[in-house]
């Protein structure tokens, strides 16, 4: 939405409405330094602002992404105390290839997880 609210109020409203898909009490479901995420292309912009000129974008997603993704997915379900590092998905040699070979494709894509962005300072 089109609003102004300062960044303590952006906290506490996620803190509250997303309340029950905390895993553990301490557990903070959105940081200050969370909200600060970027888009390809407001890094671009920013980047042009500030005197560099983009060389090249690449998108570096890779399987424990997905496959971690998938897992806190399943372990959210189930009760216990797991993590994306632990559970069935994760540990199967056939989700990794299969993790692997999608993560590639999404990459091939442009929809990788993670962007690299190569860029020049251009002097004047």
């Amino acid at each position: 939405p089109n609003i102004d609210l300062y960044m303590d109020q952006v906290t506490t409203f996620m803190d509250k409405h997303l309340e029950t898909t905390r895993r553990y009490s301490e557990d903070k479901l959105l940081t200050k330094t969370m909200i600060y995420n970027y888009t390809k292309n407001s890094l671009i912009k920013m980047l042009e602002q500030n005197g560099f000129k983009v060389i090249k974008i690449k998108y570096n997603g890779v399987y424990n992404g997905l496959t971690g993704s998938i897992q806190i997915l399943v372990n959210s379900r189930k009760t216990g105390n797991l993590t994306s590092s632990q559970g069935m998905i994760i540990s199967s040699k056939v989700a990794c290839i299969l993790g692997t070979y999608i993560s590639k494709i999404a990459n091939l894509l442009g929809r990788g997880d993670c962007i690299e962005i190569i860029a020049k300072k251009i002097i004047q």
